[in-house]
């Protein structure tokens, strides 16, 4: 029954890594063309009081943590699940994957370039050449 109380959304919803770190606004971008907005707004305006920023913030906060946010009820809390779910099943609702690709590969590259860098540079103190 403890483990009831520990667990997370992230338990629940495989969320893809590009929209985690995304600000909570984000979700509203999953609300399906003709649904109503209203509700929406407003149980991001009760979350984003509650101090969750980013996504991640919602994914990992413990599930009954939810019911201490003030006038967030169990039509928000159904809401906000509705949401998440139609993120984890299409990411694509909230971020553009192949720009998220791309920013990624870039980063690799990056880091590969400073490694060798770093290594080029190692074995120039080893023979003497730089300080």
């Amino acid at each position: 029954m403890a483990d009831e109380f520990q667990k997370t959304l992230r338990d629940s919803f495989q969320i893809h890594k590009a929209c985690e770190k995304l600000p909570i606004q984000h979700i509203k971008l999953a609300v399906k063309p003709g649904e109503k907005r209203i509700p929406v707004n407003k149980m991001l305006r009760k979350l984003s009081l509650a101090g969750y920023a980013r996504i991640v913030n919602i994914l990992d906060a413990p599930c009954n943590e939810f019911v201490n946010i003030v006038d967030f009820g169990p039509s928000e809390y159904d809401l906000l699940l509705d949401l998440l779910q139609r993120i984890s099943r299409d990411p694509g609702l909230i971020v553009h994957l192949e720009v998220f690709k791309v920013l990624e590969e870039e980063n690799k590259s990056k880091e590969e370039r400073d490694r060798r860098i770093d290594m080029i540079k190692h074995r120039l103190r080893d023979m003497g050449m730089i300080e």
